[in-house]
């Protein structure tokens, strides 16, 4: 009997820590789900990843696209049955040199559509799938901006400039 390699999910994996998490997990074996908003990123994003004891799948996914999660986690049932490993990874505007008292709120709310409900979607989509792995794995990757002891009013650790 073959033993079944465990089953990874990384979103924006076509780049940066993404890119890496997803060779790392296929080089410990897993079959890896390598998700991106356009597919062609990530299937270019391919070099670096062959040879490895683990799959490289490509996959486009939209993680603010209610649609594209939920077609994504039926793909997954149907070939897997289960899944082991999430990575939420996609973020966007992530280090702006905006002050909260003057950003553009619309830019705010497309970066917590991406950043927090798109993790927050992600998990409540695959929760099922998740379920029904023996050792299943939740990593949620954020960036210094989500840290509480170096908040400033703006998101650079630089910004010290009092202003009303």
């Amino acid at each position: 009997m073959t033993a079944v390699p465990p089953v990874s999910l990384v979103t924006d994996a076509n780049r940066g820590i993404g890119l890496e998490t997803a060779r790392q997990l296929a080089a410990l074996g897993h079959v890896v789900l390598r998700c991106a908003r356009r597919l062609e990123d990530v299937e270019r994003a391919a070099v670096g990843l062959t040879g490895l004891p683990g799959a490289v799948v490509p996959r486009r996914l939209d993680v603010t696209k209610a649609d594209d999660l939920r077609a994504l986690e039926r793909s997954v049932d149907v070939e897997f049955g289960r899944l082991d490993v999430l990575g939420n990874n996609a973020a966007i505007n992530y280090d702006t040199a905006d002050r909260a008292v003057d950003v553009d709120l619309d830019e705010v709310r497309r970066t917590l559509e991406t950043n927090l409900f798109g993790a927050w979607r992600m998990l409540q989509v695959f929760l099922p799938l998740l379920r029904r792995s023996t050792h299943p794995r939740v990593v949620n990757v954020s960036s210094e901006s989500g840290s509480l002891p170096r908040m400033t009013g703006g998101t650079r650790r630089t910004a010290s400039r009092k202003r009303p």
